[in-house]
């Protein structure tokens, strides 16, 4: 079973929240992207933490 997963990364600087977004050089057309992809079965998910 393949999973999709996302990456929501935030960082604070000089007192304001930015998102981490990209913008895929293959496909400019698809705007904005947050980081992710498919996770295959004989992958393991860690759960995620927080950093601060």
């Amino acid at each position: 079973m393949k999973q999709k997963v996302l990456a929501y990364l935030i960082r604070e600087d000089k007192g304001k929240q930015q998102l981490l977004v990209f913008i895929h050089r293959d496909y400019p057309e698809a705007g904005m992207q947050v980081p992710g992809g498919t996770v295959e079965e004989v992958n393991r998910l860690k759960l995620p933490y927080y950093v601060n």
